[in-house]
């Protein structure tokens, strides 16, 4: 039986979305890419790029999962 991610490696282009939020907690960034090739003749295109800020409330949220204060310890 084939692993199901078979099918997508065998694509030529592969597109990926890609996310992360910053230290600065000031919203969330999505950066969609294509993907061609594979190992060092490997290239990437960036098609779009978004910021979406957090509202006061989930900032607020954010800030006290990191500072260890909302069910947890501080990741060292």
């Amino acid at each position: 039986m084939k692993h199901p991610l078979e099918k997508i490696i065998a694509k030529k282009k592969k597109l990926a979305i890609g996310l992360m939020s910053g230290t600065s907690l000031d919203g969330m960034d999505a950066a969609l890419v294509e993907i061609e090739g594979t190992g060092t003749s490997t290239r990437m295109r960036l098609l779009d790029f978004l910021t979406l800020p957090y509202d006061d409330e989930t900032r607020a949220v954010l800030m006290k999962a990191v500072m260890g204060e909302e069910g947890g310890s501080p990741t060292p």
